[in-house]
């Protein structure tokens, strides 16, 4: 058992309550962001492209560990199936089966059949853009057997605020292939106004991935990437000596 692994099961965290340990204990500015707002208030999230909820999700370990809820949202069905059967216990999570889109008509969505011969990974990879998915050919030999064209529900990012009567917002975490841009242009900051918003720009151009910033920074945003995603937040005071820390400022 590797130290950082006991740290972060046996640690009386709660009690620590140092940002300056935990980014020491781990060396992970998304995870010490995390922690720190969830000392200071009860997290309401709103996560875009959840997957099964648990394998490479971040905010896995806040909702358990932390009481965090919230609403996430799948629109492939079988992978909705899962994350209803892990979250099934969970009273303060919402699951919608649905895409969020800029109308609300169903539109195509592209993925890849799971079987048993696949690896856990191949069930995150679906999107709208058709060509995130085929770049993946180089390492999924038999991609196109594999590939699933299929129509999916989708809602405007209102209209799922609406339907689950959302009003505030603490953290959005959007995964969705390349489609994580689009998204973001669908949200209106000034109304909900989340202190936290974690995106993957593994997938974005280099020229979608300077304009993202530069949107998020209209609305005040400070961020840090990771090499697979981008952390923006607001410069709020529960969360400024820990991005100082994060970020390396003095």
């Amino acid at each position: 058992m590797g130290i950082r692994h006991i740290l972060r099961k046996r640690c009386p965290w709660k009690i620590v309550r140092s940002p300056f340990l935990r980014y020491f204990a781990f060396q992970d500015p998304i995870d010490c962001i995390f922690y720190t707002i969830s000392q200071k208030t009860q997290i309401f999230f709103v996560q875009v492209g959840s997957n099964d909820g648990i394998n490479g999700d971040p905010i896995y370990h806040y909702i358990v560990q932390w009481n965090w809820s919230g609403v996430k949202v799948e629109p492939v069905q079988y992978i909705f199936k899962s994350l209803e059967s892990n979250f099934r216990d969970f009273a303060n999570i919402v699951l919608e089966n649905s895409a969020i889109a800029e109308k609300n008509n169903a539109q195509i969505f592209y993925y890849l059949k799971q079987d048993q011969d696949a690896p856990d990974w191949y069930s995150q990879l679906g999107s709208f853009s058709l060509p995130t998915i085929l770049k993946h050919g180089q390492w999924i030999p038999d991609l196109q057997d594999r590939l699933i064209k299929t129509e999916v529900n989708c809602l405007t990012f209102d209209q799922l605020c609406y339907k689950h009567k959302i009003q505030s917002i603490d953290v959005i975490h959007i995964d969705t292939e390349g489609y994580d841009f689009e998204i973001i242009k669908l949200i209106d900051f000034e109304k909900y106004c989340p202190a936290i918003v974690l995106y993957e720009h593994k997938h974005l151009s280099e020229t979608d991935q300077n304009l993202c910033r530069e949107y998020l920074e209209r609305f005040g945003y400070q961020l840090i990437s990771t090499p697979r995603d981008t952390l923006a937040a607001l410069d709020l005071p529960q969360l400024r000596k820990a991005w100082k820390i994060v970020s390396g400022m003095k």
